[in-house]
């Protein structure tokens, strides 16, 4: 929003208005929770607008026993309950679509915020004039016990002098994983409806981050500004299991998980070879066509050996990406 001064000048107004946007499906258990730590913010949003994706427990049933315990509370409260179950994405790309405000943040309907989180973000938005900004956070069992060692970017692989230099290197980061939760981030309003629509089988809030880093850019606050609750149900976690589990999944079926992020490349690259700096996508696409889709063996395993020398695996793949890709071509018959 701009102001225009008594001299005449336009300027930039210092209070946004901030929207959040929660997706909700069969979470009474946790919503009450996550909506007291909203309405606690010690900067207030100006909307809330919830759409449930055809719950069929009790989640809208405490969504407005919360609201009306905070009626008192100047915010503007929009609910939506879907006819039919749209998935998380479509949930909450219809949430951006709709949205109203200047700046957007996502929220999961199971984790809890720090009180200042919508304030520190909006000061990162306001000092880098970034598109998107998001935080580290905590990671917390099913009842709200703290998960001790480390936290959620740390997780994810991260060191402390990574998170404060991500900026600098987003486009290539982003290219080897996504770092991003959707619960973590802030965007500006007209940089997520730029995006729209977020492409078949990626995740929402990757979209995002990829689609801002090749844009005006991201930045990361190394506060932990929210707790990312870790359960069962999960749509996506962090993977906290014990090392055999994580070994019997990678032996089991090691070919599944690359499969899924070719095919996420294959959405993805289109939607932004064109753009400036968007090279380093398109090359990660043509080394997984290379190390996980060649259908021949022995060119296949050349490949991964002749990537694993060149630093490929290291500039493009996980924790478990080179494991897998040989024991797929070892292994694995198509």
């Amino acid at each position: 929003m701009k102001l225009i001064s008594a001299s005449g000048i336009v300027e930039e107004d210092a209070r946004p208005q901030v929207e959040i946007i929660i997706c909700t499906f069969n979470g009474e258990r946790y919503i009450a929770e996550q909506l007291e730590s909203i309405f606690s913010q010690n900067r207030k949003p100006d909307l809330i607008s919830i759409y449930d994706d055809a719950s069929t427990d009790g989640t809208l049933a405490v969504i407005h026993k919360i609201i009306g315990q905070n009626a008192q509370q100047d915010i503007e409260i929009r609910i939506v309950r879907n006819d039919e179950n749209l998935g998380y994405v479509g949930n909450f790309s219809q949430g951006i679509k709709a949205a109203k405000a200047d700046i957007l943040f996502l929220c999961d309907q199971d984790d809890r915020w720090q009180s200042n989180k919508i304030q520190v973000a909006l000061d990162l938005l306001n000092k880098t004039r970034a598109d998107l900004v998001f935080s580290d956070g905590r990671l917390i069992g099913a009842n709200g016990e703290e998960i001790p060692g480390e936290s959620v970017l740390n997780r994810y692989g991260l060191s402390a002098i990574d998170v404060l230099e991500f900026s600098n290197h987003a486009i290539v980061r982003l290219a080897c994983r996504n770092y991003i939760n959707g619960a973590a981030m802030a965007i500006r309003r007209e940089a997520a409806l730029s995006a729209m629509p977020v492409p078949a089988g990626l995740p929402h809030d990757y979209w995002l981050a990829v689609w801002c880093a090749l844009h005006a850019g991201i930045d990361v606050s190394p506060k932990c500004l929210y707790d990312y609750r870790q359960h069962s149900n999960n749509v996506i976690g962090v993977g906290l299991n014990k090392w055999y589990y994580v070994w019997y999944g990678i032996l089991r079926s090691p070919s599944t998980p690359r499969l899924i992020e070719y095919a996420r490349y294959i959405e993805l690259v289109p939607r932004v070879s064109a753009l400036k700096d968007a090279t380093v996508f398109v090359e990660k696409l043509q080394w997984l066509d290379a190390c996980v889709v060649q259908t021949r063996r022995l060119p296949r395993l050349w490949s991964i050996l002749t990537s694993t020398w060149s630093g490929q695996y290291r500039r493009f793949g996980t924790r478990y990406s080179l494991v897998r890709d040989l024991i797929a071509v070892l292994v694995v018959s198509r």
